[in-house]
């Protein structure tokens, strides 16, 4: 197994990426406010760790890009989509 030592992840943002990531946070700081942070950590823990991350190593037949996702199922009859959490 091959052990990555650092990476580098670079995205561009615009405008309205800015307006609803500081929207975003607006709310969480409130949302936040009183609480214990350990409290807080737990529960950001608790919101991440159904997310699942692959990293394709550039080996000539991938190129080295991270995928990540959360896992879902089918229900048997409905197919309908759910979360495995």
């Amino acid at each position: 197994m091959t052990t990555m030592k650092k990476f580098k992840v670079s995205f561009d943002l615009d405008e309205g990426d800015i307006s609803y990531f500081r929207r975003l946070f607006r709310i969480a700081r409130k949302g936040a406010s009183g609480k214990d942070p350990d409290e807080i950590i737990a529960a950001a823990n608790d919101l991440v760790k159904p997310i699942v991350c692959g990293v394709a190593f550039g080996d000539g037949h991938s190129d080295g890009r991270i995928t990540c996702g959360i896992p879902i199922g089918r229900e048997h009859q409905s197919k309908a989509p759910f979360f495995i959490g």
